[in-house]
């Protein structure tokens, strides 16, 4: 047994332990989970992903621990590595969100470090709600990877519905990387409920970033300044209990000095209801965008999430 699998299993027991005295009624397996990428210079990664919950009342509201093991590939050259987290999610009936994941994370049996997902967001009132997020990972790029590169995200944002069709969201963050690049972000989006009962949508996305530093040398994109603009049809479904969603999206993007080129997405999802005894989860998605590595960057993805209550 590695010292991985020995430490996942002492936090699995504990977790055990806590929820046999702590009267807790419902325990969950998160089944082993996947998610593919695939990205337009060839560089590929795969997560897999199980886990225990040892207090769960749904989707929403648990806390437990997960394990993961990760691969980073492009051409003759890979990389892999292993992550236990824990992981607690918490929704009250007023709208208030407290989701926290605390990993640690391993990259081919070394170079350990500790990672953090967080998001906590507010409703206000019936027209507002704010939302603060935080992210701290690996740059998920080849040169990044192997020179040990990661990046710390803090966001915030705030969505306020301007009339009953019209909902407009502002934010702002940064990203600081550290090889001792700073990217400063503005993101925009107005959401027009066309048809509210029918779950169809026009929106207006936009984002703009710059980095302080375009000499770094660790492989993700960094001009000095960029932005992008779509405009998306988004609709939203229920169709025998299910959460359906569809989104699609044209738009223009440019960075540096370059021209404007084309940007497009379509993701899809579907989700069961959050309350059923085995919740799942799945989600595609393909952009056309500017990435981490330049014009016309192309990145697909594929994901799914089995959660079994018992």
């Amino acid at each position: 047994m590695t010292d991985w699998t020995a430490w996942f299993c002492r936090a699995a027991w504990g977790a055990l332990a806590v929820s046999a005295f702590g009267g807790v009624q419902a325990q969950a397996l998160y089944v082993p989970s996947a998610y593919k990428a695939s990205f337009g210079d060839g560089f590929k990664a795969e997560k897999r992903k199980t886990g225990y919950y040892s207090a769960y009342t749904d989707a929403d509201n648990y806390n437990g621990v997960e394990y993961a093991r990760h691969h980073f590939g492009i051409g003759a050259w890979s990389s892999a590595g292993e992550q236990v987290a824990y992981v607690t999610k918490h929704t009250s009936t007023d709208g208030t969100v407290k989701n926290l994941t605390v990993g640690y994370n391993t990259l081919d049996v070394s170079r350990p470090l500790w990672t953090v997902d967080g998001t906590y967001a507010q409703r206000w009132s019936d027209q507002t709600t704010s939302e603060f997020t935080v992210n701290r990972d690996r740059v998920e790029v080849q040169p990044s990877l192997v020179s040990h590169v990661l990046a710390s995200q803090y966001n915030v944002s705030i969505e306020h519905k301007v009339a009953q069709p019209v909902r407009v969201q502002f934010g702002v963050g940064e990203t600081r990387y550290t090889d001792g690049n700073h990217r400063p972000l503005a993101k925009f989006k107005a959401t027009y409920d066309v048809l509210p009962v029918q779950g169809l949508s026009l929106q207006l996305r936009s984002r703009y970033f710059k980095n302080t530093d375009t000499t770094v040398s660790s492989g993700y994109f960094n001009p000095y300044r960029f932005v992008e603009n779509l405009g998306v049809v988004e609709l939203n479904r229920q169709v025998a209990d299910w959460s359906l969603s569809a989104s699609l999206g044209q738009g223009r993007q440019a960075g540096g000095d370059d021209a404007k080129t084309r940007a497009q997405m379509v993701e899809l999802s579907a989700t069961s209801p959050i309350t059923r005894r085995v919740f799942v989860r799945t989600k595609a998605g393909y952009f056309r965008s500017l990435g981490y590595n330049g014009p016309d960057f192309i990145y697909r993805y594929v994901s799914e999430d089995v959660i079994v209550t018992f």
